[in-house]
């Protein structure tokens, strides 16, 4: 993929936007001396600025919670959406993660319940809209939770 680019890729990141596209070369991913099994790599935050860069807007979604939790975004062919957290410190339960979600339309009266074998009952979450852009809170997650959107 050199070739997208007008300077030859070496030690410093690069980006580059042939054609409709957008390209980016991060010469490393940086691993702590001390790797082990959930260690992220020293420059992740050069790496999402990367990501954010090429993607050229927002993302679909964003997540704001400790490096300890994931996510997984799903869309299902009825148009369901399903937001997968996982906090891979059950030690740290974590509180008031904040959810950014890019809808494909305007579409007005969307739903948000999370459920949760950490609990008994499916809880409805607030939300505000602007746009197309989808915003809830999280109250509590402590190992796994499922965030529906329809």
């Amino acid at each position: 993929l050199a070739d997208l680019f007008t300077e030859p890729v070496g030690d410093k990141t690069l980006t580059s936007t042939p054609g409709k596209g957008r390209a980016i070369y991060v010469p490393r991913v940086v691993i702590p001396e001390k790797s082990q099994l959930g260690v992220l790599p020293e420059n992740r935050r050069e790496l999402l600025d990367a990501v954010r860069w090429a993607a050229s807007g927002p993302l679909q979604v964003e997540v704001k919670a400790p490096e300890t939790v994931t996510m997984s975004f799903y869309v299902q062919p009825s148009g369901r959406r399903l937001l997968h957290l996982v906090n891979y410190d059950e030690r740290q339960p974590v509180s008031n993660i904040e959810v950014v979600l890019q809808q494909p339309s305007e579409n007005r009266g969307a739903s948000v319940s999370m459920v949760s074998p950490d609990s008994d009952n499916v809880q409805k979450l607030s939300l505000t809209q602007l746009g197309r852009e989808l915003r809830f809170t999280v109250p509590w997650l402590e190992v796994y939770s499922l965030v529906v959107i329809d």
